[in-house]
């Protein structure tokens, strides 16, 4: 399937007896062709709507910006503000990410 689940998965979506994981959640992107979720106004928004649209974990996204993943938990829900360093790193995978979008 084009997606990467099988039928019965897609099934039970469209019946609403489950949600996509996060694993899947690209492959539904791009079979749909856009993101149907808001990309939010601040910074840890932007960082949970652009990890998840890359099916990426916590743990993932902080094993790429070399931080601790409880980290990552607390800037998307604004517990704490990244230093100049890390948001640095974020802004860099912001743009990757968007660059990657494009193409």
């Amino acid at each position: 399937m084009r997606i990467g689940v099988d039928p019965t998965t897609v099934f039970n979506w469209e019946a609403g007896t489950a949600s996509p994981n996060l694993r899947a959640l690209p492959g539904v992107l791009r079979f749909l062709g856009y993101d149907p979720t808001e990309t939010g106004s601040t910074l840890g928004e932007r960082l949970r709507a652009t990890r998840r649209r890359f099916g990426l974990s916590h743990a993932d996204l902080a094993l790429r910006l070399g931080v601790d993943p409880s980290s990552v938990l607390d800037w998307e829900k604004g517990r704490h503000r990244p230093t100049r360093t890390c948001r640095d790193l974020i802004g860099r995978f912001l743009k990757e990410e968007s660059e990657g979008d494009a193409d």
